[in-house]
């Protein structure tokens, strides 16, 4: 015994079908930009770092594979920090060392532009750092 067309328990249950299913094309568009809103945090917050902007770090509060993702690039941002940091205090370390010697010490790179010169170099060469690096290549 089948529904007749028209009857109007027809009526409820096509009313009520197209109704779950305006609800769950609902749901599915809401969740479709929720998730696109994450990516493009995380991925303007890869541009940031990319530009050197190593100060906000992404919410972790996102379930699933974005959550996973955020906390892997603030992982990520928080190592490339410490290296930064390090980095740093090595070259204020060498600068130290190096402007305490009396020898002039220039640092070239690989195509002969100064990187680094002490103070005895400058004094030597009678110029500033500054003005060391704009000096053409092999020149010194």
């Amino acid at each position: 015994m089948g529904l007749a067309v028209g009857t109007p328990l027809t009526v409820i249950l096509l009313a009520c079908a197209a109704l779950i299913g305006a609800a769950v094309a609902i749901a599915l568009i809401l969740r479709t930009r929720r998730f696109s809103a994450s990516v493009r945090a995380i991925a303007a917050a890869i541009a940031r770092m990319r530009e050197g902007d190593l100060s906000s770090s992404l919410p972790e509060s996102g379930s699933g594979d974005l959550g996973l993702l955020a906390e892997a690039v603030n992982r990520l941002r928080g190592e490339v920090r410490a290296r930064l940091r390090t980095l740093e205090r090595d070259r204020t370390t060498r600068d130290a060392m190096l402007s305490a010697l009396d020898e002039a010490v220039i640092l070239l790179d690989a195509q002969d532009r100064v990187l680094y010169q002490n103070p005895a170099a400058g004094s030597l060469l009678g110029t500033s750092l500054k003005d060391a690096r704009q000096v053409a290549p092999g020149s010194i």
